[in-house]
């Protein structure tokens, strides 16, 4: 399995990373502060991970998001 990141802003697309692995692994991936944690959204298709949230100020609180 690859794992390849990409972020996407306004429309441009840039990788940030990929990674190859077989079997088991776990990554963890800091959001930006300014979001809303009970809004994201997080969903593996392809081995392509996307992750989308709208934005907010109020909260800088970590939180645990399950994959679809």
């Amino acid at each position: 399995m690859a794992v390849w990141l990409f972020l996407e802003r306004q429309g441009a697309r840039t990788l940030r990373w990929s990674q190859g692995h077989y079997g088991k692994f776990s990554r963890t991936l800091k959001l930006p502060f300014g979001i809303r944690p009970d809004d994201v959204k997080a969903k593996m298709d392809i081995s392509v991970l996307t992750i989308t949230s709208p934005k907010v100020t109020t909260s800088q609180q970590l939180h645990w998001i399950a994959f679809q």
